[in-house]
């Protein structure tokens, strides 16, 4: 049986921790990003380099957090393992391997490189492998689609208030020239089918959805669960 925590030894320990930390993020973050402007240098961050939480989420359900913990921002790339997940759970992992695989391709994250030999892309974190993966998600329609990976993500963070920030999401899609070409590349490979734009809003849509740090917790303690 797990040992109770100490309420306050656990919060005197993160407190540490938040402080050590900021200062070091003042020093060793490589860049930030925006929707719309992508990423960019430390130096033109301004506040945002202020903006700093941690939580702890343990599995008997309490929490502990500090620093801006509830400050919201968009979930990007943290939603491609959620939506893995989904896809695995509609269709079982060898039918979702057919479509994407599970190996490291040793490129960027944007990279329009696939694993030619298998027709697929290299795996389900590159947005490639992503784009797949919303796909494969079960629905009639791209709005039933939508509505399943909302409800996942909110089951996850046990919040139901999870919701997409349009702001968010119209600036991706201004600014989506990779990840459309990477989708329709896919779909003239046979790798996707049907409507590419809407493949890529439900992506972005899903990329745009708001969580917090606690809400972030909370998705990874009770992910493996719920998995």
């Amino acid at each position: 049986m797990p040992t109770p925590a100490n309420g306050q030894q656990v919060t005197e320990r993160l407190e540490e921790l938040y402080l050590r930390h900021l200062i070091v993020g003042e020093e060793g973050v490589a860049s930030y990003y925006l929707s719309g402007r992508g990423y960019y240098e430390p130096e033109f961050a301004a506040e945002e380099s202020d903006r700093f939480g941690i939580c702890i989420a343990r599995a008997q359900g309490d929490a502990y957090q500090t620093g801006d913990h509830d400050r919201p921002f968009a979930l990007q790339s943290i939603s491609k393992v959620f939506i893995y997940g989904l896809a695995l759970a509609d269709h079982g992992r060898d039918h979702v391997l057919e479509h994407v695989g599970v190996e490291p391709s040793g490129d960027a994250f944007n990279s329009i490189v696939f694993d030619e030999r298998n027709n697929r892309p290299h795996n389900p974190m590159v947005n490639a492998g992503a784009l797949v993966t919303t796909d494969l998600v079960r629905g009639r329609d791209m709005a039933e689609k939508f509505e399943r990976i909302l409800d996942t993500l909110r089951t996850y963070a046990g919040n139901e208030s999870l919701a997409v920030d349009e702001d968010t999401f119209e600036a991706e899609m201004r600014t989506a020239d990779r990840n459309r070409a990477t989708a329709y590349l896919m779909r003239s490979n046979g790798m996707i089918s049907g409507d590419v734009e809407g493949i890529l809003a439900l992506y972005l849509r899903q990329c745009s959805v708001r969580v917090t740090c606690r809400d972030l917790a909370v998705m990874g303690r009770r992910f493996p669960m719920a998995a």
